[in-house]
């Protein structure tokens, strides 16, 4: 039997107004890698929130193999384990020297 690959999922969800705030997007690494989520306001000029937020995270340098749609929440699957964090420069000297 031929061997799946292990892919790291990340979780994208929309949230509607409140009294306080506006539509957001919350993005969560479902690894647990980066603990705190990333929110992002919700604009309109997209169909929807989960092309935003993977416009928005490759913008940051995050690539893509795969997503996963959901009925309450969509996933972004990507092969990079190394990120701990949503901005690229902030990847760890550490990590970057494990894959070498």
């Amino acid at each position: 039997m031929e061997r799946l690959p292990n892919l790291r999922s990340l979780e994208v969800k929309f949230y509607g107004p409140t009294d306080h705030r506006g539509d957001r997007i919350r993005i969560r690494d479902l690894r647990g890698i980066i603990e705190k989520p990333l929110w992002i306001s919700y604009s309109y000029t997209h169909d929807n929130a989960h092309d935003q937020a993977r416009e928005h995270l490759e913008s940051l340098g995050w690539s893509f193999v795969g997503q996963s749609m959901l009925p309450e929440t969509n996933l972004l699957l990507t092969d990079d384990f190394r990120r701990e964090s949503w901005e690229l420069s902030e990847v760890s000297a550490v990590s970057q020297e494990v894959q070498a």
